[in-house]
């Protein structure tokens, strides 16, 4: 039996976020579930949409699947259907559509029952949406985050007081929204990070899920950063304490392993993986401030660091990688490790076999650009500073702009395509499933003159004061963008509750892209809200 009447009805619930989710009751023949469904806290229950039609498809722990159109007593929030089979390790799925067309869905963690009573905590989103969770524990920024990719995402360190904080955080957190909690916060673990030599926590220490078949593959490798975030001068940034330490964060357990140290102590690097499951780490800030040019690469067989005499010829600092195809590692543009340091238009190729290749170069010098590994293989590049035709003189310079330019390396060369709705450098990305790039804040620009700042100019170094609101999505069939909502440079209107560059993001299958803390325009103060984007249902996520 299809319902007729709207979602308001089908749960009756309004007030305020924070009351207990509201049930359904799905009574079978042999059990019965309470599934409690939890929304984003802007998408209150009566806020999802219209719907005709709610269906509970049940996907067992040996791939088989069934749907069933749940009837009953929708207004008191009873839904019967007596052929619901034994739950084996099954997911459950709550899906509702107008018209054939799906509104919202929720996915369970796991659940094995065969009869009794069983409560089913169930988050659940409007399809292809943008939802706001609870605010972090504490505001975050420069701090990795990873998705399990069984509804847990894992937040690592980070500062509270963003650019210009002398503190930082050895606090683990934990969102899952598999098993999510009424208020959608995250939780802290027991486990931390050990502790800096000075009691601080970490900030840019890069983060990567081990790749491979050895018995760390799933394990999270943690690498690098420092104790606090450095300060600037025209030409040498003090107070760096770069770490060479290194550690493995095991999500079946939650608890920190000690790694190999690597062979470079390194702040603000950046990291990839090989298809070999190895991590290899790029560039960064040495302790004397100086940019790193040499490489380090993980090996999980090991447990242990290599690292390459050879040098890269593209930028060491403010640069992007991304695994490309079964190549290896695509390395583009920033800052050079040369005695006089260079803009760079330069991009590399970290071979599987550790080799360094010349690749084809961007047609044009960038710093912040983002590039990213698509799903068939090939990498997207988006935006970045245009430092075409500078000269690298200092850290600060006077006005340097963002680029809405992107391109696609495929078999061996740049291939151009649509600009973004915005110019951004210092964005993030990650893909979704099904194959399309979300790409989350960034800045429109940096100048040491801008109107509203508020702040000493802190230069290539994460300049706040044109940081963005904005949202847009790549579509690589149509590679084509668009915006997730209307948004204008430099207004507090956007997508993202404030402007925000660097955001953390990550990407699980099932219940989609986490957006969690980053920089933002209060005197570039960390930020503490966490958003989800919210996928649309098909059977493979």
């Amino acid at each position: 039996m299809l319902i007729s009447f709207s979602l308001v009805s089908l749960l009756a619930c309004k007030g305020p976020p924070d009351e207990p989710p509201k049930t359904i009751y799905v009574d079978g023949e042999l059990y019965s579930l309470d599934l409690q469904v939890i929304t984003p806290r802007d998408q209150i229950i009566d806020q999802l949409g219209r719907i005709n039609q709610l269906n509970l498809v049940v996907r067992q722990s040996n791939g088989e699947t069934s749907s069933h159109t749940l009837s009953g007593s929708y207004a008191e929030g009873n839904a019967d259907n007596r052929v619901i089979p034994p739950l084996d390790g099954a997911q459950i799925s709550l899906i509702g559509s107008e018209d054939n067309k799906i509104v919202f869905h929720g996915t369970s963690a796991p659940v094995t029952l065969t009869e009794g009573e069983l409560a089913v905590p169930l988050f659940v989103a409007k399809n292809d949406t943008i939802g706001r969770l609870g605010k972090l524990t504490s505001p975050a920024a420069f701090a990795p985050l990873i998705a399990i990719g069984d509804g847990r995402y894992y937040s690592f360190g980070g500062t509270e007081d963003g650019i210009f904080g002398s503190e930082s955080s050895t606090i683990i957190s934990r969102f899952n929204l598999a098993e999510p909690n009424p208020t959608l916060t995250p939780i802290s673990l027991t486990a931390t990070l050990p502790s800096q030599p000075n009691g601080s926590g970490w900030v840019t220490q890069s983060g990567n899920t081990i790749g491979g078949n050895s018995d760390k593959a799933g394990q999270v490798l943690l690498a690098g950063g420092g104790p606090v975030f450095p300060t600037i001068d025209d030409l040498t940034l003090s107070n760096v304490f770069p770490s060479e330490n290194a550690y493995r964060f095991d999500p079946l357990t939650e608890t920190i392993l000690e790694a190999g140290a690597m062979n470079h102590a390194r702040f603000d690097h950046r990291s990839a993986v090989l298809p070999s499951g190895e991590v290899v780490v790029t560039g960064g800030f040495g302790s004397t401030g100086e940019p790193i040019g040499s490489i380090d690469i993980y090996s999980p067989n090991t447990d242990e660091w290599a690292t390459r005499s050879q040098e890269l010829s593209s930028g060491a600092v403010f640069h992007a990688m991304a695994q490309y195809q079964d190549d290896g590692i695509l390395v583009c543009g920033g800052l050079t490790a040369e005695d006089t340091p260079q803009y760079s238009d330069q991009c590399n190729l970290i071979k599987t076999t550790h080799e360094i290749e010349t690749a084809q170069p961007m047609d044009q010098a960038l710093l912040f650009t983002n590039l990213i590994t698509l799903a068939d293989g090939r990498v997207l590049r988006t935006g970045g500073l245009d430092a075409t035709d500078l000269e690298h003189t200092t850290f600060r310079p006077d006005d340097m702009r963002a680029t809405s330019q992107a391109a696609i390396f495929y078999q061996g060369e740049w291939q151009n395509v649509g600009q973004m709705k915005n110019a951004r450098a210092m964005h993030s990305t990650t893909l979704l499933p099904g194959g399309r790039v979300l790409i989350v804040g960034g800045v429109s620009g940096i100048s040491s003159t801008h109107t509203s700042r508020e702040e000493d100019y802190n230069g290539l170094l994460y300049d706040h004061a044109e940081a963005l609101a904005c949202v847009e999505i790549f579509d690589p069939e149509t590679e084509t963008f668009i915006a997730v909502d209307a948004c204008l440079e430099m207004k507090p209107e956007g997508t993202l509750p404030q402007r925000t560059l660097l955001p953390a993001v990550a990407t699980d299958p099932t219940y989609g892209a986490l957006i969690s803390g980053g920089v933002g325009t209060d005197l570039g103060a960390s930020v503490d809200s966490a958003q989800v984007f919210h996928p649309s249902y098909s059977f493979t996520n």
